[in-house]
């Protein structure tokens, strides 16, 4: 990581906006490779911006360490306090954005989905439950999964923005209570709508939560489509809704394995070693027939 260097990057399009930071495209002025720049936003204090800069390099050096495939690769880090900025520099630019908007393409176009179209959920699929394994056994918990940080790019997807992850490998578990926990409101466990502590279990709730838009997409279910926030529904993890999304255990393996990861009480679903084992298990192809 490089600190207080000068700028070497070149704006070159705006990509997206959280809660925290903001995202273009930039070109490297000596070698003309073109990468993902985060950029915090210090409007709440240097401080708060700082300790969450860091901790996100310091998450994503070590995922680094062993260049998983389903992850963003992270190429380095600047920060000037005087100037107040702090940036985070990242391959690839995706180049078929995120998740959520293919998903709402999709959503907003009815009728039954192409053989390559489901070919490729098949594969994003297995891809994100091989990725989140190597999180959690990498010991972080990433604490936003959602569509939205989920990148496509060149057919495959990619998990982004640790931005709120926490590396529990100096802690005995992998289990917190903080009082103002960051999530997706939509993605979120039960755990964290209530304010109960949790872990890495709570990862695999939001995970399950977008095996669950894959799975009714791709089935072209209506009973499960409206469940889902394209079509009207709200927070999947909320009280009054988490007792229906078992509906998805009467289609098939996969619909299965979907509804445990989706169980009210945290400690009852699986791991993401026994998601990802499970996926591997269903034969090879389109999991959704």
């Amino acid at each position: 990581m490089k600190w207080d260097s000068p700028p070497k990057y070149k704006h070159r399009a705006f990509l997206g906006r959280g809660a925290f930071a903001l995202v273009d495209s930039v070109t490297h002025e000596a070698t003309g490779n073109v990468y993902a720049r985060k950029s915090y936003y210090v409007t709440t204090g240097i401080e708060r911006a700082k300790t969450s800069f860091e901790t996100e390099v310091a998450i994503m050096r070590k995922l680094q360490h062993y260049q998983n495939p389903h992850i963003v690769r992270f190429v380095e880090a600047f920060k000037c306090e005087e100037r107040q900025e702090f940036s985070l520099i990242f391959s690839p630019v995706a180049d078929g954005g995120d998740l959520y908007r293919h998903l709402s393409r999709l959503y907003s176009n009815h009728g039954t989905l192409s053989d390559e179209v489901r070919l490729f959920f098949s594969d994003a699929v297995r891809d994100l439950a091989s990725g989140l394994d190597f999180i959690h056994k990498t010991t972080i918990r990433h604490r936003d999964i959602s569509p939205r940080n989920i990148l496509i790019h060149a057919g495959r997807v990619l998990y982004t923005d640790f931005g709120v992850a926490f590396d529990f490998g100096a802690w005995e578990t992998s289990t917190t209570a903080s009082t103002h926990p960051y999530f997706h409101y939509e993605y979120a466990a039960p755990e964290l709508h209530e304010l109960q502590p949790r872990n890495h279990k709570s990862d695999i709730f939001s995970l399950g939560c977008v095996f669950f838009e894959v799975i009714a997409r791709c089935l072209d279910e209506p009973d499960l489509k409206a469940r889902t926030v394209y079509e009207g529904g709200t927070g999947y993890g909320h009280s009054a809704n988490v007792d229906n999304l078992q509906m998805i255990r009467h289609h098939g393996r996969i619909g299965d394995l979907c509804a445990s990861m989706l169980r009210y009480k945290r400690d009852t679903r699986p791991t993401a070693a026994e998601v990802a084992a499970e996926v591997a298990l269903i034969k090879s192809g389109p999991l959704f027939t």
